[in-house]
């Protein structure tokens, strides 16, 4: 099963500087072709991993400066977003279901998280902002 990630205003949250990076997160995902070689895989894994922990630490002082209620529930779910992220990429990758499972597991967690997730922060974000 192909999975296309196509970035689209619905995914915005309202704060420029984490929207692009979310915008920037589907564009390394899509580097992830089903028919890369495991090394080249291994490569990609590590340039979405790094660039994810610059993006939650982004998320993380955002959530912060505005005393974002649910700090610790998001923090948490970052941290498991990462375990599994590790887990995944330690499948056997010289196998094409590997990398489909990867680009699967890398999808739901982009669009599920932005959109229940991180939505959240930047309704919270903008009411912050209109009350002061």
């Amino acid at each position: 099963m192909a999975v296309s990630f196509e970035w689209n205003d619905s995914f915005e949250i309202g704060v420029s500087k984490i929207d692009n990076q979310h915008e920037h997160l589907f564009q390394l995902a899509n580097e992830l072709e089903e028919n890369l070689s495991e090394e080249n895989a291994k490569r990609m894994i590590m340039k979405l991993y790094k660039y994810t922990r610059i993006h939650f630490d982004s998320e993380e002082q955002l959530m912060s400066k505005i005393s974002y209620p649910g700090v610790r529930e998001h923090v948490a779910i970052h941290n498991d977003l990462i375990n599994t992220l590790n887990d995944v990429s330690k499948q056997d990758l010289s196998k094409n279901m590997a990398i489909t499972n990867l680009r699967m597991f890398v999808y739901n967690w982009l669009t599920d998280h932005i959109m229940h997730e991180d939505q959240q922060i930047g309704a919270y974000a903008r009411r912050k902002a209109s009350d002061a």
